[in-house]
């Protein structure tokens, strides 16, 4: 195997092998196994689920349990709901494994291929920015798993529990059983199942939200290498032969494009939903504690804050995601325009002119077919002009068919937290 090979192997594995070795554990790494190898991913997959639904169940059963105050609500709902969306993201790419493994295959083929410098070094830029991400998120997720596992087991709990009940006593989930859960060895036994989930589910929420972004940056650097060989098409010895090449891959990053979006665009929908819910939530519970003149610990204020972070940045980073493929994909409109086709021979330009026609419609991924993710959906803040006391299937009407942006998702939430406190008082 020649040096370049080499290279561009240990390359592709310092791009994927963080994010596959955590999609591996759970058995949802989407890549083509040997028969002998299909039964292992299926079984670390179905245990997987296993254990989400196991902590998930008790949860719901909680949730119901304190349907009567709002602030055990809230607190619950700062476990089920981030749950619930991660099993929907575990079952989504589970079925869509045979869909989602070209792409992966495509990423290896790109790397495999002999590239001039500057095409690598573009591909090792946006791959780059991957891994930072990728081992951001991580850094976060044993943040939490510090906050929600490690600190009560020291008498800490980032949880409220009710008055006289030992910190030391409580679960990493808020949970309701109908059995005595606290006796030897059953409460060990179920906080190590319990620890064991949690890191399980953070492992899951973060590796698929990085494959996503592992795709979508992969691609935006291939689009950006394809600009570069369309503007300079014009200087080429065998113009038909790259132009040829240049249109085939062209095809393909749009199907790829296509695939994510088809696959991913209802659990942006979802993101976009749990954003707002845990924006409205949070900050009733926060509200409540200064009216009732409760005090809140440094701890369980950092974990709020937390949450509320990841679940504002995770829906910027895919917004910014989505711009970068859209302005990547009018570059390559851009590039065909200023090659120079104006001079070239008229059968020359009428091929680079079916060329600009295809590359002029805009290409972005979409939450729920919806809305664009893409810098204007995020920045656009447009007046809120529903009323507070709304209902909740006027406010998702509206939503879902004028299309209001993410901010104005925001604006609903801080909406109905105002109105919840009314009724409260």
């Amino acid at each position: 195997m020649s040096k370049t090979k080499l290279d561009s192997l240990a390359d592709y594995e310092w791009v994927v092998s963080l994010n596959r070795s955590s999609l591996k554990v759970i058995g949802v790494w989407p890549v083509k196994e040997d028969k002998r190898e299909r039964l292992s991913p299926k079984f670390r997959a179905a245990v997987s689920l296993t254990i989400f639904i196991f902590c998930l169940i008790p949860c719901i059963f909680d949730l119901i349990k304190q349907c009567d105050s709002v602030v055990m609500i809230v607190n619950n709902f700062a476990y089920s709901v981030p749950l619930t969306i991660t099993i929907m993201k575990f079952s989504v790419v589970l079925n869509k494994k045979e869909v989602l493994s070209p792409l992966v295959d495509m990423i290896a083929e790109d790397w495999a291929k002999s590239k001039p410098d500057i095409e690598r070094n573009v591909m090792i830029r946006r791959a780059r920015v991957g891994r930072t991400i990728n081992v951001t998120g991580f850094i976060m997720g044993m943040f939490t798993i510090l906050l929600i596992i490690l600190l009560p087991r020291f008498g800490i709990s980032i949880q409220f529990v009710k008055n006289g009940t030992d910190p030391k006593d409580v679960l990493p989930l808020p949970s309701y059983f109908f059995y005595d859960v606290h006796k030897t060895p059953l409460f060990e036994i179920l906080y190590v199942t319990q620890t064991f989930g949690v890191i399980l589910i953070i492992n899951c929420y973060l590796g698929i939200d990085n494959l996503v972004g592992l795709l979508v940056l992969h691609i935006s650097g291939q689009l950006k290498n394809l600009r570069v060989r369309l503007a300079n098409i014009k200087e080429s010895e065998t113009f038909n032969y790259v132009l040829t090449a240049i249109v085939e891959r062209h095809i393909r990053l749009i199907s790829a494009i296509d695939v994510i979006e088809s696959t991913f665009t209802l659990l942006l929908l979802l993101l976009l939903l749990y954003c707002g819910l845990i924006t409205c939530i949070y900050g009733l519970l926060i509200i409540t504690i200064f009216l009732e003149e409760k005090q809140i610990s440094m701890v369980r204020a950092a974990f709020f804050a937390s949450v509320i972070i990841n679940a504002f940045v995770q829906m910027c980073l895919y917004c910014i995601a989505g711009q970068l493929l859209l302005s990547e994909a009018e570059g390559i409109f851009d590039a065909a325009y200023e090659c120079g086709w104006t001079s070239l021979d008229p059968r020359k330009s009428k091929s680079l002119i079916f060329l600009m026609i295809r590359a002029n419609k805009p290409i972005y991924i979409t939450a729920g077919k919806i809305l664009p993710m893409t810098m204007p959906t995020l920045c656009n803040v447009r007046c809120f002009l529903s009323a507070l006391n709304y209902s909740f299937f006027l406010h998702l009407c509206e939503f879902l068919f004028l299309k209001l942006k993410p901010f104005q998702i925001l604006k609903i939430s801080f909406s109905y937290m105002s109105f919840l406190l009314t009724k409260m008082q």
